[in-house]
């Protein structure tokens, strides 16, 4: 689906039901594809419609300097775009991010979200972003590649994961860390209401267990799940064992 009045792309998967709408945001200088499996996973039982924010996958970049607010309001036309009801946001990482800000300013908007491998506050290494404002990125492509995953993972989707990174614009994902950078939702985590389900790889070295079971203290009713085997890119590393904990999720959703 293409969202002609914010620019923006939509990769929709699944039958429409009675059941929500899961709307996917990707991570720091993630796409939309990034979901792709996971998405087929889920396609049986609800529809899902993975998001490329502005200057992220075919979404172009816009003019102006992304924000946090950027990508707020690219959700929001696409909550509009896919029928103005509440859905079920899931975010990977920044999306993550995006998902808690959303269910603190714009709960009417937000029926739900899964949150995964992410955290109330995401610090960037500075030397990863010198890294990716270098003329060549390449390096910091293959260190964030390296460490996105569990070791022994599939070699075959490491190299997936950083032809994703090679296709992202290296000032775009300089942006995202400097939002991710600048997040810290950690005293006002407690103004989340909305059914709230945290998923997290057990080998994650980017954002930790802790950062999730800090989520899981402060979020009130929200459910941790922890996926055995896996580093931080859990959609890609375990879609089966992913989608195994969202649908009871969603189907407990009132």
């Amino acid at each position: 689906m293409w969202i002609e009045s914010a620019q923006l792309n939509l990769e929709i998967t699944g039958e429409q039901s009675a059941g929500p709408t899961v709307l996917m945001v990707h991570g720091a200088g993630g796409e939309a594809d990034l979901w792709r499996s996971l998405a087929a996973h889920l396609a049986p039982d609800t529809r899902t419609a993975a998001l490329d924010l502005s200057g992220h996958g075919k979404s172009p970049r816009r003019d102006t300097a992304h924000t946090l607010e950027t990508y707020v309001e690219n959700i929001l036309a696409a909550v509009d775009a896919l029928g103005g009801e509440p859905v079920v946001i899931a975010g990977h990482s920044m999306g993550g991010a995006l998902a808690q800000h959303l269910a603190v300013e714009h709960p009417q908007a937000v029926r739900g979200i899964i949150l995964a491998a992410t955290g109330a506050r995401l610090r960037v290494l500075p030397a990863l972003i010198q890294s990716f404002e270098s003329p060549d990125p390449g390096q910091a492509i293959s260190m964030m590649a390296g460490a996105a995953f569990a070791p022994g993972a599939d070699a075959a989707l490491v190299d997936f994961y950083s032809q994703s990174l090679k296709r992202a614009l290296p000032p775009v994902v300089v942006q995202d860390f400097r939002i991710c950078d600048a997040f810290d939702i950690m005293a006002r985590l407690e103004r989340i209401t909305t059914p709230c389900l945290i998923l997290c790889g057990d080998k994650d070295n980017l954002t930790p267990l802790k950062y999730s079971s800090f989520l899981n203290q402060k979020i009130s009713g929200s459910k941790l799940h922890t996926i055995p085997g896996c580093g931080h890119m859990i959609m890609l590393e375990a879609p089966g064992a992913c989608a195994e904990r969202i649908l009871p999720f969603l189907h407990r959703l009132p």
